[in-house]
């Protein structure tokens, strides 16, 4: 679920409406990305979020996500 938060962050600060966030959530949820994610293919999930975002002019790219996917991790870590 971290995927999904981190595109929400993306979403609010391209300042997407409401009504816009639920209808990409829609489609993320709907979307092959979680069971992708659960086939451990984090390559094609992250792969299939950016072009999800980009049709919701969200210009973030896959080496972005890794990177804030990471600083979330640490700060995970940090807070146990």
């Amino acid at each position: 679920m971290r995927l999904a938060t981190i595109a929400r962050a993306y979403l609010r600060q391209g300042g997407l409406s409401y009504a816009q966030r639920d209808d990409f959530f829609g489609e993320f949820f709907a979307s092959d990305i979680l069971d992708l994610l659960i086939e451990q293919d984090e390559v094609e999930a992250l792969a299939s979020t950016v072009r999800l975002l980009r049709r919701y002019q969200v210009d973030i790219s896959v080496s972005n996500i890794i990177h804030d996917m990471k600083e979330a991790e640490a700060q995970h870590e940090h807070s146990h």
